[in-house]
């Protein structure tokens, strides 16, 4: 039985969340259906061990590498796998897919290490490719394949039409990999998934979304579609999860969870009637949730949903158009007070450092609209991204291509990443500011229960932080951080006398 070897790459550094692999699952099904033997290696899960777990099955004269995930940090584990493979045996067909590499024709096939990309849906696809390696036929015949010939020059297959019926794949092996790694969280050495649960997991009943955000890579893969599993299927599958894994929160990984409104009433109706004790969380937009009924908000509160993921993306009315949000800042606002009346809170991404900003007004003026937010909703949390441009997108195409960086090849691609400030158009000033504002100024402006009844103390501590709330407040409110001589006062303070010195210690959490 010809092996197909999956190497799982790691979402983000350090890792936070150990999210299992669904579409790795969902590809390793098929294959194993029509006679392959999937084997896969999670870079999460093996740490140290991956490479060499690696390069062992490498050796073991494998059908194809199948690389599948995103740019940034999981790009670099998929590179450094794919060249392990191609060491170790030249002919080793290495096959790259997801969301991104197909966007960019050219750059994805530009290495050596990579013989061909899939374009949308692989499930069929991958399958087919292993019968072609293994049995023979004609590659290039395959849809939604390309790859490369011997000049160099590029072929491209046919696309393959969706499968909108995604019952079609029946459930998601869960058997095929260490549920109780994922589940458990690495046994505490991560978050849980889900807040307030010991044992979460991600799941995605759904593909596409029908929003026109400028930006995002949903919109260039999909075309504004939107197709699912059926409510039956995910309903009999959450139970599954709920009852075999002792699953205590669901993270719905969807790119917009009520798209099909109709479906997400019965899956949330199912967990009613189910009478099941679990959390849940979800990506929804700004739009969606104020348009939603009084009894679909109630029947989200009564199973217990914990948070709404929301891309807010901006305060600023040029930006919230640039991107095609298709919302403004009054109904961001709307959305919190909603989420807040039914007690689900609110999970904000904002957008910042765009090529054409100037003095960064647009970012000044989302951090005074994150301290707003907060305000409405004491415990909201509100993180922000750097643009990062994704080809074939209509923000990529009409704007961000004319300040890009070199882009030839899935290298140039490395510094891709919405964590990072690496675009060449983002001052060095502007993290700075950024993580000053959010991660100093905001502690105070916007204090915890715990921060005020410190602030209330009559000693020098309680002073002190008293002053520091009333500065904060002003520089956060009027947008004002120059000259930011409390928060270097505070670095020194918590870097030298604390850290270094060792001096002052129980003040050093309050910093």
């Amino acid at each position: 039985m010809p092996k197909i070897i999956i190497p799982v790459p790691r979402e983000e550094t350090p890792v936070l969340f150990t999210f299992a692999p669904l579409a790795m699952l969902r590809i390793a099904k098929m294959l194993k259906e029509a006679g392959y033997e999937p084997v896969i290696l999670d870079a999460k899960q093996l740490k140290d061990d991956f490479l060499p777990r690696l390069e062992k099955e490498f050796k073991d004269n494998p059908a194809f590498v199948w690389c599948c995930g995103k740019l940034g940090r999981q790009l670099i584990d998929l590179m450094a796998a794919a060249k392990l493979a191609k060491k170790i045996n030249p002919e080793l067909p290495v096959v790259f897919g997801g969301w991104y590499y197909p966007l960019d024709k050219k750059a994805s096939l530009a290495p050596d290490f990579v013989d061909y990309v899939v374009s949308g849906q692989a499930e069929y696809t991958l399958v087919e490719l292993a019968d072609a390696l293994t049995k023979g036929g004609d590659i290039q015949q395959i849809q939604g394949l390309r790859g490369k010939n011997e000049d160099g020059s590029i072929w491209e297959a046919p696309p393959r039409a969706w499968e909108r019926n995604l019952d079609v794949f029946g459930p998601y092996p869960f058997d095929m990999i260490d549920m109780e790694f994922y589940v458990s969280s690495d046994n505490g050495r991560c978050q849980p998934m889900v807040a307030g649960t010991k044992r979460s997991i991600n799941y995605t009943y759904s593909r596409g979304c029908h929003g026109m955000c400028s930006f995002c890579h949903t919109t260039a893969i999909w075309d504004r579609a939107w197709f699912s599993h059926t409510p039956e299927h995910v309903t009999k599958e959450l139970n599954h999860l709920i009852t075999e894994y002792k699953v205590e929160g669901i993270d719905f990984h969807d790119t917009n969870m009520f798209t099909g409104l109709g479906r997400a009433r019965k899956i949330l109706q199912g967990f009613k009637d189910g009478g099941h004790d679990i959390r849940w969380k979800c990506s929804v937009r700004v739009d969606q949730v104020n348009a939603l009924t009084t009894e679909m908000m109630e029947l989200i509160r009564d199973t217990r949903c914990a948070e709404f993921a929301i891309g807010a993306e901006s305060s600023s009315s040029r930006v919230l158009g640039l991107v095609a949000k298709e919302v403004v800042a009054t109904e961001i606002v709307d959305c919190s007070k909603r989420c807040e009346k039914y007690g689900i809170l609110p999970a904000y991404s904002f957008m910042v450092g765009f090529p054409d900003e100037h003095n960064w007004e647009d970012s000044k003026a989302t951090l005074s609209f994150m301290a707003m937010l907060r305000h409405i909703v004491p415990n909201a949390m509100a993180e922000y991204f750097y643009y990062t441009p994704i080809p074939e997108t209509p923000l990529f195409k009409g704007y961000a291509s004319s300040y890009l960086p070199k882009h030839d090849t899935l290298e140039d691609y490395l510094i891709f990443s919405a964590y990072d400030p690496n675009m060449p158009w983002v001052d060095d000033k502007l993290p700075v500011l950024l993580k000053m504002a959010t991660r100093f100024y905001f502690r105070f402006a916007i204090p915890t229960d715990d921060m005020k009844q410190r602030m209330r103390g009559k000693g020098p501590v309680g002073i002190a932080l008293s002053v520091l709330r009333r500065l904060s407040d002003w520089r956060v409110r009027n947008r004002r951080y120059g000259f930011p001589f409390e928060y270097k006062l505070a670095r020194f303070v918590k870097d030298v006398l604390i850290k270094k010195l060792g001096l002052f210690k129980k003040f050093g959490e309050l910093l």
